[in-house]
């Protein structure tokens, strides 16, 4: 027998007799809300595109949607509004807490319910939000590449052939390839490209302001070919490129470049700081990045990724022994933007989980 018990942004498994036990016999817990997407999806509805094929998840918890838009095409998309998939599974972690973890804790306006969030402000330190970044005591915070991967969201994904994937790629006469972005969730839909917006297609039906996002990352894999590749981030007024090379041993180049907090960050290399006089007029381009290679290798794969764009908060402290938490899905979250700082004696550590079947 096994015993559901609801905790508000939660759905906790716990084992009794012939019930789920995890190793450690810790309980499992469900996610319930949009929050934390796309780290964390709540109920939600998987949506294929009748036109390209893109398989995309649109949130349930508001209610059903009838239909939704593809965000890689703009078609319309029936939804199977009676299958719902359950919210993703997660489990307590050992170890301490550090930023970027994620947590689960009492809600601070009702108790006895759960909710979780991501550690972005530790204790003692001051925290702000401006231009889509965190401030941490003055300084803006500035993501490692791992940290970058950690929190990104996918925009655009491909491992087929370039010539198959228009309008998003476009191989030019010199053998460069041009990402060009595409905006077609939430409801909108721009006619022709567009440079990036902070748009998210598991918001579809969820009111709010797209902002135009600067952050964003390529990652690509080379195959059968040792020759260099170069990747570009292009603006209005130019570009940031990196080269890379692969080494004798490697079958395959995977490489990986973002505009990122201010610099460029990258799997291979170290970070590269941007003027912020440059950052402060940067405005990415509709065709925001390349990718040029002078050999003959095939494309494993084509990833864009953007980093979290966080909404604007005033400077807060955060007292000793508490947390600052926010939801990675900006639009959709209820966090210490509103709460404010949590106790940190009610927090627990938390990673994601297999699912219970």
């Amino acid at each position: 027998m096994q015993r559901l018990l609801t905790l508000g942004g939660l759905l906790a498994i716990a084992a009794l007799a012939g019930g789920y036990f995890l190793a450690a016999r810790q309980a499992t817990y469900r996610v319930s809300g949009p929050s934390m997407a796309p780290a964390l999806l709540g109920p939600h509805y998987e949506v294929v595109c009748p036109e390209c094929g893109h398989a995309f998840a649109i949130d349930a918890t508001r209610g059903p949607l009838p239909t939704a838009t593809c965000d890689y095409c703009g078609a319309i998309a029936a939804v199977k509004t009676g299958e719902v998939i359950a919210g993703d599974a997660i489990q307590p972690k050992s170890g301490e807490i550090e930023r970027l973890d994620l947590v689960m804790f009492p809600d601070p306006d009702d108790p006895a319910q759960q909710v979780v969030k991501r550690i972005v402000g530790l204790p003692g330190e001051t925290i702000a939000g401006r231009d889509g970044d965190l401030w941490i005591n003055g300084r803006r915070y500035q993501k490692s590449w791992e940290e970058f991967r950690r929190v990104a969201i996918p925009v655009f994904e491909t491992t087929g052939l370039i010539e198959q994937s228009p309008p998003h790629l476009i191989k030019s006469a010199d053998g460069s390839i041009a990402y060009h972005h595409q905006v077609h969730s939430q409801g909108i839909q721009l006619s022709g490209e567009s440079p990036p917006l902070d748009d998210y297609p598991y918001n579809q039906g969820l009111p709010g302001k797209l902002r135009p996002i600067r952050d964003l990352g390529l990652v690509c894999q080379l195959q059968g070919d040792e020759a260099p590749l170069a990747l570009a981030i292009i603006h209005r007024d130019g570009e940031w490129r990196r080269k890379f090379a692969a080494d004798s041993a490697e079958k395959s180049l995977d490489v990986g470049l973002a505009l990122c907090d201010g610099r460029l960050i990258s799997n291979r290399g170290a970070p590269v700081s941007i003027d912020e006089t440059e950052l402060a007029t940067c405005e990415l381009a509709a065709t925001p990045l390349r990718l040029s290679t002078g050999g003959n290798g095939g494309l494993g794969r084509f990833l864009v990724l953007r980093d979290i764009h966080y909404a604007d908060f005033p400077e807060t402290k955060v007292p000793a022994h508490a947390y600052y938490v926010l939801g990675d899905n900006v639009l959709a979250s209820r966090d210490s933007r509103e709460f404010g700082p949590i106790s940190a004696k009610n927090v627990r550590g938390m990673v994601p989980a297999s699912k219970p079947d």
